[in-house]
């Protein structure tokens, strides 16, 4: 036994190897080491030699393989190294020594029954004699590059995709037309080489041990990608048939005409816009409609007509996001006097309601939108306004015209919210009120001329209550229908927080809600999740926000689903002095084929705050800089010429000093769009608008001059500057003109002949490497025309960054179509950096060349960098024994190293950004920083101060407002750590921000080959 002075002096050995090594196991202290030594050797003279690799720490990783041509055929050159971190601890404990070890990394896929171990890529190291230490403790990285990796992981999709095929009968379509996902299983394994009494040479050698990851850790997942080519496109909502009969309604108190609209898409629950357009230019308001289920709408809509006798004209329905439109009908109505008596007022003969759309709720499936149906029968001719009520609300006003004993049904809809509610019925009222008609004055009826839809009578005491009819429904969940040998559904948790900020009613507002939403399987699942965020809905935002993801999921995996919808301020009235504020209301949905199977919901409350500006800064107003009015090439035919009839806007305007407010651009006195801003001392900021020309009423010499003005006003509503611009449009005669084009009541159905419908597909064809990345080299453009039952002639015309790329002539006959694909060769050498829009445009051009149809597709073609592994020198493994002070002699085999604490450094913003976040690596977790943005243009960088954006930041993270930064798309931030004078010590990083994009639906030019060039001072070009 040796001697309590042996037992004692290694013992304090070995409290000093602990002490002084590195790594993970080094953090036990003197005392605790030296008890555990003198414990472990009371008993045993000689302990056995100890060897141990444990994996540390393991960084997660998307690795994602591509399909070709029947297999899963290479992984994606930008897949990231399997990364992390093993924890090394050899010990030949009293009499023996380390000679040698080695240490590595394997994987296994799942489903593959053999391994890939990465010995090459491991770490040995050989001690000579007389410096082989007692203990070797540490840590070092390790990184398997993917064209180590590759094989494996391609072995393990289509291992996959031959289980799918043999067990469950899949086809390939089948198989490779889904994403399908695979984790992988890490370990470190390791062998060693001691000596001593209890260790003879040899032991552990030829042994391999290691423990494999643990699955409730990090991840490392293959992606096995879907073929797009295999995945049937979804079915692109359109209309078919575009039908309008107009009927004339004779009658000195009410003259008018009824336009019977028929309406069928290529499938059910389409939402279709339309208004009618008279042969005059005269334009009624946009009608809203879904298809039901057979896909047919028909609906009769009456409008007034002005004036008395015969009154005569033309009109037309147009489908609006498609422009299609219905042949021109003739109408003609004697308004003349008409003594006729009105009969027994209309009474209300039905109420009821149909489920529209269902939500979650506790477990079950819960009405969320119901449609309120009520009906009229007529006892005479009749006409006034419906009102539908439901829960205490009105919900939908119509107007109506009923002669002899017609039923006439009119529709509403009402939203039942289920949240803070524990019961799963409701009951819920539901009014219907019949209002006569309202008493005109005279007969005046100033502006019911058609375009304006019958002037409703209000529902007050001047309109008289006819009848009215109320019902208590009630609404009901139902349990969502899941066999019980289905799979546990995966658990969906969130947590929402708001990042960036915007300028409303003189308030700082959130600007975006950050959900970070989770998936947690707990058995493997296949189905849908769906994020949603409500609001109450204002005139031109629908209410909701939806992402949507397929998915597939095992048992303890984890899925992030990144959403991050808008926070809408526009619709949210201010109470008193206080910054407004609202609740969003959030959730968090799971389907698979039975419907809903588990539902998390919470609201959010969101705050403004109050603008703190400080007194030193110039507050005086902004002043207009530029006004330029663009011409396009857009043309219509009218009154057998060619006139202009579109134009896009561009107002500039410099700060001088910190101010807020609204910009507005306006055409002969109405206004085209509205944009709010918030802008620096000398900081140019722009808005964008679009005028349409009206040539309606227009006479030879056929042109007109519109004025055109840029109107600045502040916080309060106050206008404090403007410029107007006035401009002449003429049209022009074209070269040929059918016979029947000559028309005194305007454009004539066969005016202009057209396509039945075109359309463009966008797909990449190549790619190569270049500085680092992959970049695609090629695009095509997939253009399509098809003609009608009268055929078609003319052009079509593929442009590419507003450049024409190929243009040739078309002949069709009745009911054919034709097709071509063009390539677009892409130039990086010019790009500055790894991404750019490019606009597609495909042109159709009938025989007179008139344009009759354009699609426009703006696609981000972006590089993917190609991830690159270092070789830093190996340091820092620690030995121990009676050699402490003298460094052991290492051999190193592969490219392993330990490496340094990650230096101070700006992970974001960089490149493009969409978010005001800010995140550094590296420093001291708490400490402070100074903040400076810089704004660049062609002569540079030059700093901005704003009372937006934050000087100093506290840790690693913080957020700034991206809309305070105004004037350029190219910004620098620099990060320097609090009150230094050294740049040395600071750091910078530059990015840019979204393209600009204005108000009032600015849209692609039609014809990109022809549009102007354009500098905005103070911009860059």
């Amino acid at each position: 036994m040796p001697s309590r002075f042996n037992v004692l002096a290694h013992a304090r050995e070995m409290a000093s190897v602990m002490r002084y090594t590195p790594g993970k196991r080094s953090g036990r202290g003197l005392l605790a080491a030296a008890a555990l030594v003198v414990t472990m050797f009371a008993g045993n003279p000689a302990m056995a030699d100890y060897g141990s690799v444990e994996l540390a720490h393991l960084d997660p990783a998307e690795i994602r393989v591509l399909y070709h041509e029947g297999e899963y055929a290479r992984v994606l050159l930008s897949a990231p190294a399997i990364t992390g971190e093993l924890d090394v601890d050899f010990d030949a404990e009293l009499i023996g020594r380390v000679k040698a070890w080695h240490a590595w990394i394997s994987i296994l896929a799942e489903g593959l029954e053999e391994k890939q171990q990465f010995p090459e890529l491991g770490h040995a190291v050989t001690y000579p004699f007389g410096e082989r230490p007692t203990r070797v403790q540490g840590s070092f990285p390790f990184s398997i590059p993917r064209a180590a990796y590759e094989a494996h992981v391609l072995e393990a999709c289509n291992a996959r995709a031959a289980h799918l095929r043999d067990t469950q009968g899949q086809s390939d379509e089948e198989i490779f037309s889904a994403e399908h996902i695979i984790g992988i299983r890490v370990r470190g394994e390791y062998t060693y080489e001691m000596t001593g009494p209890d260790g003879a040479d040899g032991k552990g050698r030829g042994l391999v041990y290691g423990i494999w990851s643990d699955d409730d850790g990090p991840r490392v997942r293959i992606i096995c990608e879907k073929s797009a080519s295999l995945v049937t496109p979804p079915v692109v909502p359109e209309v078919e048939i575009a039908n309008l009969k107009v009927v004339g309604n004779d009658s000195a108190a009410v003259c008018s005409v009824s336009m019977v609209a028929t309406i069928r898409t290529n499938a059910p629950g389409t939402e279709v816009d339309f208004h009618f357009e008279s042969g005059n230019g005269q334009k009624s308001e946009t009608h809203t409609v879904v298809t039901p289920g057979n896909s047919l709408h028909q609906k009769a809509y009456t409008y007034r007509l002005s004036g008395t006798g015969l009154q005569t004209g033309q009109v037309r329905m147009v489908i609006e996001g498609e422009e299609t439109k219905s042949a021109w009908e003739n109408y003609e109505v004697n308004c003349v006097a008409n003594d006729f008596a009105t009969l027994l007022p209309p009474k209300a003969t039905a109420l009821r309601f149909e489920v529209e759309k269902e939500v979650a709720h506790k477990g079950k499936v819960c009405p969320a939108v119901i449609a309120v149906i009520g009906s009229i029968e007529g006892r005479g001719k009749s006409s006034g306004k419906i009102a539908l009520g439901a829960d205490g609300n009105q919900i939908a006003e119509w107007s109506f015209k009923v002669t002899g004993n017609e039923t006439v049904a009119f529709r509403g809809k009402h939203q039942i919210s289920w949240h803070g509610k524990s019961a799963t019925q409701q009951d819920i009222p539901l009014t219907m009120f019949v209002y006569g008609q309202k008493p005109t004055n005279n007969g005046d009826n100033e502006n019911n001329e058609i375009g304006n839809e019958a002037a409703a009578p209000e529902a007050s005491s001047q309109a008289p209550l006819q009848d009215a009819l109320q019902k208590m429904v009630s609404v009901s969940c139902t349990d969502a229908e899941l066999a019980s040998n289905d799979p546990t559904p995966p658990l969906p948790t969130f947590s929402p927080t708001s990042v960036g900020e915007r300028m409303y009613q003189g308030y700082i507002c959130p600007a975006e809600i950050v959900l970070d939403a989770q998936i947690l399987g707990r058995d493997p699942f296949e189905g849908r999740a769906v994020l949603i965020a409500r609001q109450q809905p204002s005139l031109f935002e629908s209410q909701s926000q939806v992402k949507e993801y397929s998915f597939s999921i095992v048992k303890d995996e984890e899925l992030a689903l990144p959403f991050q919808p808008e926070v809408r301020w526009s619709n949210v009235p201010q109470i008193g002095d206080a910054p407004p504020k609202q609740t969003m209301d959030l959730s968090f949905q799971i389907f698979r084929a039975g419907g809903v199977v588990v539902s998390v919901e919470r609201p959010l409350e969101v705050s403004c705050k109050t603008v703190n500006f400080p007194t030193a800064i110039n507050m005086a107003p902004p002043k207009v800089h530029s006004l330029q009015v663009i011409r396009t090439t857009d043309e219509i035919l009218y009154q057998g010429r060619i006139c202009p009839t579109r134009v896009k806007l561009i107002g500039a305007f410099t700060g001088q000093g910190s101010a807020s407010g609204n910009a507005f651009l306006g055409a002969d006195g109405g206004l085209l769009t509205e944009e709010p801003f918030t802008i620096e001392d000398g900081v140019t900021d722009t808005i964008l608008g679009e005028h349409t020309l009206n040539w309606a009423g227009v006479e030879s010499p056929f042109q007109q001059d519109v004025e055109y003005v840029l109107r600045l006003d502040n916080a309060e509503g106050v206008e404090v500057d403007r410029e107007t611009e006035t401009e002449t449009f003429a049209c022009r005669n074209p070269e040929s003109v059918r016979g029947d084009t000559d028309r005194v009541d305007g454009l004539s159905s066969n005016a202009t002949p057209q396509p039945q419908s075109y359309n463009l597909s966008i797909s990449e064809l190549g790619s190569k490497i270049r500085n680092g990345y992959v970049c695609p080299t090629k695009i095509g453009m997939g253009g399509f025309v098809q003609s009608g039952s009268e055929g078609f002639s003319g052009s079509i015309s593929y442009f590419a960054g507003a450049v024409l790329q190929h243009s040739q002539g078309v002949n069709l006959g009745p009911n054919t179509g034709q097709g071509q694909s063009v390539e677009h060769v892409l130039d990086w050498d010019a790009g500055a950096f790894p991404e750019k829009d490019v606009v597609y445009a495909f042109k159709v051009e009938n025989q007179y060349g008139i344009e009759v149809g354009s699609e426009v597709v703006t696609k981000r073609i972006a590089c993917e960098k190609i991830e690159t592994n270092r070789d830093p020198a190996v340091s820092g493994l620690s030995s121990g024994g009676s050699n402490a002070t003298h460094a052991p002699t290492n051999e190193v085999v592969g490219p392993f190293a330990l490496q340094t604490a990650p230096a101070f450094a700006i992970q974001a913003p960089k490149g493009r950004v969409r978010a005001g976040r800010i995140q550094l690596s590296g420093g001291p977790a708490n400490a402070k920083y100074d903040l400076r943005f810089y704004r660049g243009d062609e002569r540079g960088y030059r700093s901005v101060r704003s009372a937006q954006l934050p000087r100093q930041m506290t840790g690693r993270t913080a957020t700034f407002n991206p809309r305070a930064l105004s004037g350029s798309r190219t910004w620098r931030i620099e990060v320097c750590p609090a009150g230094t004078k050294d740049k040395k010590a600071c750091q910078s990083a530059d990015f840019q921000l979204p393209r600009l994009k204005g108000a009032g639906g600015v849209k692609a030019p039609a014809n990109p080959a022809t549009t102007k060039v354009f500098v905005m001072p103070g911009q860059g070009g």
